[in-house]
């Protein structure tokens, strides 16, 4: 069932490369920044070499092309691919909850 409320994120960044940032976490090269926020919530997917860098992250932004994930730990050479997807709430969203329920016999119990 399709529920409803506000979307996150909005907008996807292209990883082009990764190196040790400031105090060896992951940076990250990346096709643009001009949408992104230092604090700004992402998840980065499909870095190999790198794939310490893949998961959720709080992100610094650095310059026009770098952003930093902070918590990381920069480990391996960088080999290809990536995307970074903000998906930090919107700056109105207060609070912002979600329930989930699940039902495993057809929604009996």
């Amino acid at each position: 069932m399709t529920g409803v409320g506000q979307e996150v994120g909005t907008y996807v960044m292209t990883v082009l490369g990764a190196a040790s940032g400031t105090g060896g976490v992951v940076r990250l090269a990346v096709d643009q920044t001009s949408k992104a926020k230092s604090g700004d919530q992402v998840n980065v997917a499909g870095v190999t070499g790198t794939t310490e860098a893949n998961g959720a992250f709080i992100m610094p932004r650095v310059d026009a092309n770098h952003i930093e994930l902070q918590g990381s730990v920069f480990a391996n050479a960088y080999v290809s691919g990536g995307t970074v997807t903000d998906v930090s709430s919107p700056p109105e969203a207060v609070a912002p909850q979600v329930a989930i329920s699940c039902s495993t016999d057809g929604a009996i119990t």
